[in-house]
């Protein structure tokens, strides 16, 4: 256990960012499909075209 507990603090803001840049894309991929998806519902008369988004 004091292995992976070293490695944290020797590496700790790395793992940090590398976690924070996979959120990142993650909810870049989630906000691309929310766009397909509004255009996507417009297109069939589902959502009004001048539909704002909160």
């Amino acid at each position: 256990m004091e292995d992976i507990q070293d490695w944290l603090s020797k590496n700790g803001f790395q793992a940090l960012a590398v976690i924070g840049f996979v959120f990142g894309m993650i909810g870049v991929v989630a906000l691309a499909r929310l766009e397909k998806l509004t255009k996507t519902l417009k297109a069939k008369g589902i959502l009004e075209e001048n539909h704002k988004g909160e």
